[in-house]
């Protein structure tokens, strides 16, 4: 487009090394998040100079700014895609994927305050083993469990640190008008093998997934 670049950056200030050729500063950083490149006349200076960013028509620095975003957006989908391909852990939310991940585990994500699980000691990120001695396959089990069981005592067993633990507890309703539940927030977590299509797919959509959370 014109404009003049001053610096490529690695990872962000402070600097650890440079060394500058052809007029370009090329650098690596201390802060290993992402990159940078510096433009002249980004602050505005240079105003004069028909290469400076500042004495360019607003497309030209319309699409000089947008290009660092959609790299961005590019690149995370590329390596999750990556990710994805070798195997990268993640949240199961399609059936399916659970039937075909390895490592498949049911992870509490979160505990309710007052509720029977806080009160028997169950935290955030045990991993659920069983209920009542029966093996789970999935999160779905588990609240199907807890409903049939009623108001008896509760055998819930988890991983905790590589130690297994047991808890007795009893569901009870957390509203007045509830259905009695033992007050605990799950996932199912695992590795699936996807092909390269499937990879791709995969990291497009979670891009997009995090691009939503910000």
């Amino acid at each position: 487009l014109g404009i003049d670049v001053e610096e490529f950056g690695i990872g962000f200030p402070p600097k650890v090394f440079s060394f500058k050729r052809k007029g370009i500063i090329y650098s690596i950083n201390l802060i290993p998040i992402g990159g940078f490149v510096k433009i002249k006349g980004e602050s505005g200076e240079s105003d004069d100079d028909p290469k400076s960013f500042a004495n360019q028509p607003a497309w030209k620095k319309m699409i000089t700014i947008s290009a660092g975003v959609i790299f961005n957006f590019i690149l995370a989908m590329v390596l999750l895609s990556v990710g994805f391909h070798l195997g990268l852990p993640q949240i199961l939310n399609n059936p399916d994927d659970i039937d075909r991940a390895k490592d498949h585990q049911i992870l509490i994500m979160e505990v309710a305050n007052d509720s029977a699980a806080q009160t028997a000691g169950i935290t955030s990120g045990d991993i659920l083993l069983s209920l009542n001695g029966q093996s789970l396959a999935s999160s779905a089990d588990v609240f199907k469990l807890v409903a049939d069981n009623g108001d008896n005592d509760l055998v819930v067993k988890v991983v905790r640190e590589q130690t297994e633990k047991e808890f007795v507890l009893r569901a009870k309703p957390i509203t007045a008008d509830g259905p009695p539940v033992i007050g605990i927030g799950l996932v199912d977590t695992g590795v699936v093998d996807y092909n390269i299509f499937e990879s791709i797919w995969q990291g497009i959509v979670s891009t997009i997934l995090m691009i939503g959370f910000v």
